[in-house]
């Protein structure tokens, strides 16, 4: 028998933004934006690894 793939629904960006950001304070971490963006790129590339399906929906591209 073939274990089919569950589709897990994208979360919004600002949800998963929101989240790193407050911990971050929680654990007194600094994060600007640019760091914002490298933690959800690389949190990007690791779900579709992972879990085969994006963690959200919104175009991300690496910084030079």
């Amino acid at each position: 028998m073939v274990k089919q793939e569950e589709f897990i629904m994208p979360y919004q960006i600002k949800d998963i933004s929101d989240y790193i950001l407050w911990y971050c304070n929680q654990k007194q971490y600094c994060v600007n934006v640019f760091k914002l963006q490298q933690i959800l790129y690389f949190l990007q590339a690791e779900f579709l690894v992972a879990h085969k399906n994006p963690l959200f929906e919104e175009k991300i591209e690496a910084v030079d």
